[in-house]
């Protein structure tokens, strides 16, 4: 269940609302005293984290969201897909100039009124902890939208609590294209971010 707003993260004012739709679970390390090391981290839907929160150390280390058009669908920790030969490629789609074929793991921007007014976050296909581990997949979405593709990336992350403040983050992408032997080029994911990730430098020391 979501946990309610964290007033200390000090999200981005306008974005705070969508937070609720945009949680999926959380995992928390509580260090014994009188170590510093606790912290909390909140997943999304589509099994990114987009909080990581250190109540006796920094505070809250992501981003504050303040990105246009891009609540917590940018500057979180997600994987990042590209199919280089279509992204933006000149006469490769049926002769015309390609748009973005970008995907990413959280969700897609909200530029394609009135359809992304609320974020479109990345589905969630699987969730399942045990121990100190949790392990998530979900289907990676367009990010640039309208658009003429679909996303045929799934993604999985796995976040470890390794203890004394340690997360093991393990990230993969799955292709779920059908295979196009004449021209792979269409299908291919050519370039990936894992992850790609912002942190608060006004949080941070370095």
């Amino acid at each position: 269940d979501y946990p309610g707003l964290n007033a200390a993260s000090e999200w981005h004012p306008p974005f705070e609302s969508f937070e609720e739709d945009l949680f999926l679970a959380a995992m928390t390390h509580t260090d014994a005293a009188p170590g510093k090391r606790s912290w909390t981290i909140r997943l999304g839907q589509a099994g990114n984290m987009y909080s990581h929160y250190c109540p006796d150390m920094h505070g809250e280390t992501m981003p504050p969201q303040a990105h246009t058009d891009a609540p917590w669908i940018d500057e979180v920790h997600q994987s990042v897909s590209v199919n280089g030969y279509l992204n933006f490629g000149a006469a490769r789609c049926n002769g015309e100039d390609c748009p973005a074929n970008f995907v990413h793991g959280a969700g897609t921007y909200q530029r394609d009124d009135p359809y992304t007014n609320v974020p479109f976050y990345s589905q969630s296909l699987a969730k399942h902890c045990a121990g100190d581990s949790c392990t998530f997949a979900a289907w990676g979405q367009q990010a640039h939208l309208a658009t003429i593709f679909t996303s045929s990336v799934m993604t999985f992350n796995k976040y470890t609590n390794c203890g004394n403040g340690i997360i093991e983050h393990t990230e993969m992408v799955h292709n779920f294209a059908p295979e196009n032997v004449e021209a792979p080029e269409h299908v291919d994911q050519t370039y990936f971010n894992f992850p790609w990730s912002g942190v608060r430098r006004s949080n941070l020391p370095y």
